[in-house]
């Protein structure tokens, strides 16, 4: 019959401490204290993650509490739309297997510091992203970048008036054309997928008692509909004079390059159709970056 003894079990704890990093220990004091990895030895592997130098490394050195995951490889500038708020980055191959439209994107230039995007674009070593109505893309060096997959990482501004185009016009604008013409107001709406509205006060001035219509509409095309969920109309019926009406459309749309949407008109015979940008209504034509 063996005889306990209890220096055996202080010198076999010792041992066991000094070949385990002293697990036993440190676990102890996570579970008494709270989660803080300084209290895991370097090296130490828990649930398949590896502590290093009290650091997580998660592969992509994700920041995991926030959102944003460190962008691998060097970005450089490759050009700017300034019109369209639209710049494109030079990145590692192949992006499209990392990257997808609709990805929010932080990174850091010389000239004005933190900046942020959303890709619209992907392509083999390019990212097409749309910098909203706060940031432009500067030709200089490129660094910090950090992609997002989650639709509001730390910091990112979520507010829609930052990523969208607009025109607001308090002009008035008629036309006693039967076939579709510009009415001068438009919009660039750059790459990638959009919302697109128009809202205008519509007006029909009809001249004799007949039924008489009038069209407006947002339009890739200054002569004709190239959409006819952003049609919008006014009818006068049976008697002369003037019938007006509020119109409001607006369509999710995707576009591969910069396109110009432009508000068109056009008016039944012997009336003459008003867009009245002068009344309580400004004519807006709008467009909300949908990925948002």
């Amino acid at each position: 019959m063996s005889t306990f003894v209890s220096n055996d079990v202080a010198s076999g704890a010792t041992i066991f401490a000094s070949d385990h990093n002293e697990m036993g220990a440190r676990i102890a004091a996570v579970v008494n204290g709270g989660l803080d990895d300084s209290n895991i030895a370097p090296g130490a592997a828990i649930n398949g993650s590896k502590m290093a130098n009290n650091t997580l490394d998660i592969g992509a050195k994700a920041s995991a509490f926030n959102g944003w995951v460190l962008a691998v490889g060097s970005w450089t500038y490759s050009s700017y739309d300034s019109t369209n708020k639209t710049g494109v980055f030079t990145v590692p191959s192949d992006a499209t297997t990392v990257y997808s439209p609709g990805m929010h994107l932080r990174f850091s230039q010389p000239t004005d510091g933190t900046k942020y995007g959303i890709i619209t674009k992907v392509a083999t070593t390019t990212l097409t992203v749309y910098l909203g109505t706060d940031y432009d893309l500067d030709n200089e060096s490129i660094s910090s970048v950090y992609f997002s997959v989650v639709k509001a990482p730390l910091g990112f501004p979520l507010d829609p008036a930052k990523w969208t185009v607009e025109v607001s016009s308090s002009s008035d604008r008629s036309t006693t054309s039967t076939t579709y013409v510009s009415l001068t107001d438009s919009i660039s709406v750059p790459i990638g997928s959009f919302k697109v509205s128009l809202l205008a006060a519509l007006a029909a001035v009809v001249a004799t008692t007949n039924i008489r219509q009038v069209r407006v509409a947002l339009s890739s095309s200054t002569t004709a509909v190239s959409d006819n969920e952003l049609v919008g109309y006014c009818q006068g019926v049976g008697v002369a004079g003037t019938v007006g009406a509020s119109i409001s459309v607006q369509k999710n749309i995707t576009v591969a390059s910069a396109t110009t949407y432009t508000m068109i008109g056009l008016s039944g015979a012997s009336t003459t159709m008003q867009v009245l940008g002068s009344s309580a209504t400004p004519t807006i034509l709008r467009a909300v970056c949908a990925y948002l």
